[in-house]
């Protein structure tokens, strides 16, 4: 008995001792470590601080290559400034305390601080390792995918199109060719198929690329690649195409686009696969013998010029102004109308050309017009099509300026197809003089945009990629080209590969401009131009050696530009270019520029992203140069003192992401130039720059007379975002500097305002300029613990409109902010408001007052996140109750007209989006930085009937603890959510059921759900009269309404409480165009689709169904009959794509055989991995109908046999047929329970299996019955064999050349591997063919195919 006692009394002892003792000494070790444990503290800030700035150093540079920051690093980042701030804080409170020995209360109190501190900060630490920081998106459209405005609905082309989309919707064919003459529309076709395939969800991915004449294969791959968020570090176009391969092979439907394809292009050498058969290959050529041999069928369509009534019709309806079809139209000029239609040759460009050109003129103009395309007085090798000419040229003459013709002609200069950037035209055209000896940048800015827009107008410039930059269609460009040689400008342009790059010596004499791509040469010779005015050449970081008197000859030369190039000097001879007035060194490698001080012309200097250090003295000398761009050189230290400021007639300067050292002592032995220096320049008029210093600014008529500029002021700002203004201020600085008036100068005018950190302000509006900021765009603010208010009108005497442009509103990290508007509102305040975003301000209870909703008619888009207090986003308390102009508004209903998105995430407290009387929500403190809410879930509706959004399309609400969304019922005249096309609740505990039927039936054009981690939710939809709680029957009143009738993608994740699915109360209309459905982690669910289900589902494409630990089934088959007789079908479904992951309980995908009710036949992948209880895949009805399937993976599950036999019932058919004509790849590993493919005798035919991985059955037996077929197999495995004959020789070859890489080793044994495993089975299937049945016993009795690696 004492033995027992002691047993069990002796370990209690001993805890109690260890509970007891343990905590003595560790406070002991508090006094005695003091020294130790604050100084590891301070060790592990310093660490930490290094470690942030690392990681923020990554995220900078990520920003600067537009990436997007991931979520974690962000989070991160904030929890390490958090940390810092924990850690400075202790070390300012222990400096202000005495820690000597005696102080022992306080020494144990900091010590144990600091030692709790130090261990969080290490953690810190060791979350700060990131593989990666930031990563590309993948471009939600390209560019030609915007709404096609230049399509016209001709009677010929509707049929064409017709034609293509029919041929891009077979699966036959894989390349359709799109061919015809120069001019008739096939970039323009194309571009409106992929437009249409993109708005109608044919394809997974969308890539469009212009080939040109000489291909490049590099910039081919490269576009694709930038359309797919790819990105490429590798240079070797065979290591791109084997990525860009694979990326496109995760796709499993892809169109790519080549247009103005010239000749056969090599596809697999830019990586596209034949093998992939779910890519499709649209190609436009001018050329109809182009053959894609290895890609399978082809179409070719052929598009013929316009019939003369519809190039007619289309001629009126582009020079409507003049021909009008009225009954006083004049016949002369409807004859001339007429006949200058025909003379366009029926080819849509000249067509719209000459239309455009003669909108609005006389007679006499169409006369003449006529006259020069009937006798052209030209000879007959034009080099394009005559027609095409002719009528761009009438086109060209027509234009109204000489500004605009010259311009026209200089942007033939670019390379074929490319980005023209209008910066570079002002530059350009600033240099030769082409606008009328204008000598002002910022008049010449809008003469240039004039001019452009001219061009567009008339069709002989194209919109580029944004506002920013244009193209010029390949036609256009080459009659510019041709244009200028009948003139006195002749021009030499040469950017193809491959392109014999110069013409006889003895012709540039009479060149004036020439363009030449350098990228594949080395070395430019000597020749004598004393006419050129214009050379460009262009490389891509390419080194290229210039002879000593390369520019002797060229003293006429107005524009230089060398971009992207490495020169290792440039020549002593370009101190004889005079007259030069631009020269643009971009993206160059120039170690000495010391030689460009003897430019005394020179006007505009631009050395953007060069890799210049230190900005040579001699620059000062250039004393006419109006413009210098310094922007993107990262490497820039160095600017001497008073360089700037000798640069008298400066009005631009740029300097994004460039030099910041400004008033900084001695760097590379230079002392550095000073911010003051700006106020030396009186005609500087924009001006780009960061001033880390807010100390040192240059007095305010500096800033006063800007009319554009980008001014970063304090430190840590970076140049991200997107500039859409030309007046952004970035703002990081103390109250000693506020009230300045070098700041206040800059704030009169902003359009575009950052603020982030700012001391002693409480109110942005009145504290920083009391007029209301009148041209204010954007406001973003952020990091502050003392703004109260954005706007506090309150004993204001006739205050200023608030905000009346302000278009996007920003409010981050603003601790005591407690509300954005206070006081009486002005007329016309926040008027133009259109995006508002609100995270982490914690004493925010209300984001608007009621009154100022009806303000708010142009909002688009709303966020709200991170908010610990906030109960509602509009509030109608009588404390927060506004006016506008005294007139009070109290009304029931509230809309937001133009309201495209909402977010509401991680709002705790809030209760409903509009609330009367909002409740205070409970709190308990902690310490003085910790906050404990204690909140009940609430049971009022977060969107009730009185708040309207008629065009809101999507719709986030994530960790919300309301318990219901919208209220049960809803008028039938209600469609506040009618435009809602995506939903998505996540981490919504307390909600049970998403909505009822009432409110599902109002989301008419719902196209997206996404459920995620509602832990309570037993139910999506209900009926109104409902109770999951006690399961009272539904006896819903809208059985015969539609639900959901637009849905075409359905997520739901993490849903434990979650039991069904759907409503069976829903007419059959529900659900029918629901297209992907993905279920994970869902507890409760036994069945995916309910039988009521299946004739709704018949267009779904995708099913993904993973970690559902209780699911039974996934189609719940019951055959309705009448009378006997098996009713109707449901015919065949468009299922592609089935998973099935970790279903531990699943015993049947379909529960019973369908026999023909239900059909598959355009499955075309199945997975199936750790399903233990699956016992078969296939009924013998749907297995017979398979013959698209194309991928069959089974691993990890019970599975006896692949099909299951028919015959349950008493009907079974023990003769089977089965042909899987699409089979490509059988997949079949540690199947311990798997013994055939079907329980009885049968047919298999696998004609295209190419791929056969059998691993670890080990009951396996190919076959009981007769294999009447077998050769299909063989085949099959004599494909494998010689597929796998070809890649050994191709890794032998590999292993030859590349035996440093250490690669081939794990390449050959691997390929060892496989080759036993297919000698081995190849043996096999042999034996079985041939008869031999003892080879089955063997079979039957093998545990797995033998794995010897052959040696290298």
């Amino acid at each position: 008995m004492e033995l027992c006692a002691g047993a069990i009394v002796n370990p209690i002892a001993e805890k109690i001792a260890n509970c007891t003792v343990d905590p003595v000494f560790r406070q002991l070790d508090y006094l005695l470590h003091f020294k130790t444990n604050v100084n590891d503290l301070k060790d592990q800030g310093k660490k930490l601080v290094e470690t942030r700035d690392f990681v923020q150093h990554s995220v900078d540079s990520a920003k600067t290559n537009g990436y997007e920051i991931e979520v974690m690093v962000t989070e991160w980042l904030g929890i390490a400034d958090q940390f810092s701030e924990d850690v400075d804080r202790f070390f300012n409170e222990a400096d202000g305390r005495s820690l000597r020995w005696w102080n022992m209360l306080s020494r144990h109190r900091f010590s144990r601080r600091a030692t709790k501190l130090a261990v969080a900060v290490d953690k810190a630490i060791q979350g700060g390792s990131f593989e990666r920081v930031g990563f590309r998106v993948t471009p939600q459209e390209i560019m030609t995918l915007r709404n096609n405005k230049k399509f016209e609905a001709f009677e010929s082309r509707v049929l064409i199109l017709k034609e293509i989309i029919e041929a891009v919707g077979d699966a036959n064919a894989r390349v359709i060719v799109v061919h015809g003459m120069a001019g008739v529309g096939k970039t323009t076709l194309v571009e409106e198929i992929a437009r249409l395939a993109k708005e109608g969800k044919l394809f997974d991915a969308i890539a469009m690329v212009t080939v040109k004449h000489i291909p490049n294969i590099k910039k081919i791959q490269g576009e694709i690649a930038d359309q797919l968020g790819l990105k490429f570090e590798e240079e070797k176009e065979r290591i791109r195409a084997d990525r860009l391969r694979r990326r496109l092979e995760m796709e499993k439907k892809v169109l790519v686009v080549l247009d103005d394809v010239w000749s056969r292009l090599d596809l697999e050498a830019v990586g596209i696969s034949s093998h992939h058969k779910g890519c499709k290959i649209l190609v436009t050529s001018r050329k109809d013998d182009l053959f894609f041999n290895d890609f399978g069928t082809q179409k070719n369509i052929y598009i013929n010029i316009l019939s003369k009534k519809e190039a007619r019709d289309f001629f009126n309806k582009v020079a409507c102004d003049s021909v009008e079809s009225s009954d006083d139209t004049d016949p002369e000029m409807e004859a001339v109308a007429t006949e200058l239609a025909d003379e366009c040759g029926g080819l849509p460009l000249s067509l719209a050309t000459v239309g455009q050109a003669l909108k609005g003129k006389g007679l006499p103009s169409w006369n003449d017009a006529l006259q020069g395309m009937k006798f052209p007085g030209e000879p007959s090798n034009y080099g394009v099509n005559k027609v095409a000419y002719l009528s761009l040229k009438v086109s060209y003459r027509s234009l109204n300026r000489e500004e605009a013709r010259s311009l026209f002609l200089l942007c033939s200069l670019f390379p074929e197809d490319y980005q023209i950037n209008i910066k570079y035209l002002l530059m350009y055209a600033m240099g030769l003089g082409l606008l009328n000896a204008m000598s002002s940048l910022a008049m010449a800015k809008w003469r240039i945009l004039s001019l452009v827009d001219e061009l567009k107008t008339s069709h002989l410039l194209l919109d580029g990629v944004d506002n920013d930059f244009v193209k010029m269609h390949d036609i256009v460009r080459d009659t510019a080209i041709l244009i200028a040689s009948k003139m006195k400008s002749k021009y030499l342009v040469r950017h193809g590969a491959g392109e014999s790059l110069w013409p006889p010596m003895d012709e540039f004499k009479d060149y004036t401009a020439i363009s030449l791509g350098c990228s594949d040469h080395s070395e430019l010779p000597e020749f004598i131009c004393p006419q050129l005015r214009f050379l460009l050449l262009v490389g891509k970081r390419t080194s290229l050696r210039l002879p000593e008197k390369f520019f002797a000859g060229m003293q006429e030369l107005r524009v230089l530009d060398l971009t992207g190039l490495c020169i290792q000097r440039l020549p002593p001879s370009i101190d004889q270019l005079v007259n030069l007035q631009t020269l643009c060194l971009d993206d160059c490698v120039l170690p000495d520029m010391s030689v460009v001080g003897e430019l005394k012309k020179l006007e505009i200097l631009s050395l953007r992203a060069s890799d210049i250090i230190a900005l040579p003295r001699v620059i000062g000398e250039l004393t006419n140069l109006k413009m210098l761009n310094l922007s993107d050189c990262s490497k820039l230290k160095v600017i001497p003192a008073n360089l700037l400021s000798r640069l008298i007639g400066l009005s631009e300067l740029y300097m994004d992401n460039s030099f910041k050292h400004w008033n900084v002592g001695q760097m590379e032995g230079y002392v550095n130039a000073r911010i003051s220096e700006l106020d030396n320049l009186p005609r500087l008029t924009t001006l780009h720059v960061h001033i880390p210093n807010p100390t040192i600014l240059p007095h305010a008529f500096v800033f006063r007379k800007l009319s554009g500029y980008r001014i970063l002021i304090g430190d840590r700002w970076d140049w991200s975002g997107n500039y859409e203004t030309s007046r952004t201020l970035k703002l990081k600085l103390d109250s000693s500097i506020q009230r300045e008036d070098a700041i206040q100068a800059l704030l009169e005018n902003i359009e575009d305002l950052y603020l982030d950190e700012l001391e002693s302000v409480k109110n942005i509006l009145f504290s920083l300029d009391y007029k209301g900021f009148p041209k204010l765009k954007g406001l973003r603010v952020k990091n502050n613990g003392e703004i109260v208010t954005v706007v506090n009108s309150d004993n204001m005497h006739h205050p200023h409109s608030a905000f009346p442009l302000l278009e996007s509103l920003f409010l981050k990290n603003l601790a005591e902010l407690g509300s954005i508007c206070r006081g009486k509102l002005p007329q016309m305040s926040f008027r133009n408001l259109k995006r508002v975003k609100v995270e982490s301000c914690d004493r925010l209870k209300f984001v608007f007052p009621s009154s100022m909703v009806r303000g708010l008619i142009h909002l688009q888009s709303l966020e709200i996140s991170e908010c610990g207090i906030i109960e509602t986003i509009v509030s109608k308390n009588k404390e927060t109750e506004m006016q506008i102009n005294g007139d009070k508004w109290d009304e029931n209903m509230i809309e937001f007209p133009e309201l495209r998105s909402l977010i509401l995430q991680h709002l705790p407290a809030l209760m409903g989006f509009y609330c009367h009387d909002c409740i205070t929500v409970p709190s308990t403190k902690v310490d003085s930085r910790q906050t404990v809410f204690t909140i009940e879930p609430s049971f009022h509706p977060l969107l009730s009937q009185q708040v309207s959004f008629p065009k809101l399309e999507t719709l986030k609400l994530h960790a919300l603890n309301s318990g219901k969304i919208w209220q049960d019922q809803l008028p039938s005249s209600f469609y506040g959510f009618k435009n809602l096309t995506s939903l998505s609740v996540e981490g919504c505990a307390s909600i049970k059921y998403l909505m009822t039927i009432t409110v599902a039936r109002s989301l008419v054009n719902l196209e997206r759900l996404e459920l995620n981690d509602c832990k309570l939710m037993k139910a999506i939809i209900i009926s109104e009269d409902q109770d999951l709680d006690n399961n009272y029957p539904s006896k819903s009143i809208l059985q015969n309404k539609d639900v959901f009738a637009n849905l075409e993608s359905l997520l739901i994740s993490r849903m434990d409480a979650l039991e069904t699915l759907w409503v069976n109360e829903a007419a059959s209309g529900s659900f029918t165009k629901l297209k992907k459905v993905d279920i994970r982690n869902c507890k409760k669910l036994e069945t995916i689709f309910p039988n009521y289900m299946l004739n709704r589902v018949t267009n779904l494409e995708r099913l993904n169904v993973t970690d559902c630990s209780s699911l039974v089934e996934i189609f719940q088959v019951k055959v309705p009959v009448n009378n006997g007789n098996q009713v109707r079908d449901i015919g065949a479904n468009h299922l592609k794509e089935l998973k099935l992951l970790r279903l531990p309980k699943l015993k049947h995908i379909w529960s019973s055989d369908p026999h023909n009710f239900l059909r598959y036949p355009s499955l075309q992948l199945v997975h199936t991995i750790h399903c233990q209880s699956l016992l078969n895949l296939f009924p013998v009805s749907i297995a017979k109908d398979l013959i698209q399937l194309e991928v069959l993976k089974i691993q990890f599950c019970g599975v006896e046999e692949i099909v299951a036999k028919r015959g349950d019932d008493g009907d079974g058919d023990d003769a089977a047929s089965f042909l899987l004509s699409g089979l490509t790849s059988l997949t079949l590993w540690n199947l311990f329970e798997f013994k055939r493919f079907y329980p009885g005798k049968y047919t298999l035919d696998c004609p295209s299996l190419t791929a056969l991985d059998v691993r670890h059955c080990k009951s396996f037996k190919l076959m009981e019955g007769t294999l009447e077929n077998s050769s299909s197999i063989s085949s099959a495995v004599e494909k494998v064999e010689v597929e796998q004959s070809s890649l050994r020789g191709e890794f032998e070859r590999r292993e030859s050349k590349e035996t440093s890489t250490g690669k081939e080793e794990i390449t050959t044994i691997v390929q060892g591997v496989v080759d036993a495993e297919l000698i081995e089975l190849r043996a096999q299937l042999r034996a079985l063919v041939a008869g031999q049945n003892q080879m089955m016993e063997r079979l039957a009795q093998l545990t797995t195919i033998p794995r010897e690696p052959v040696s290298k």
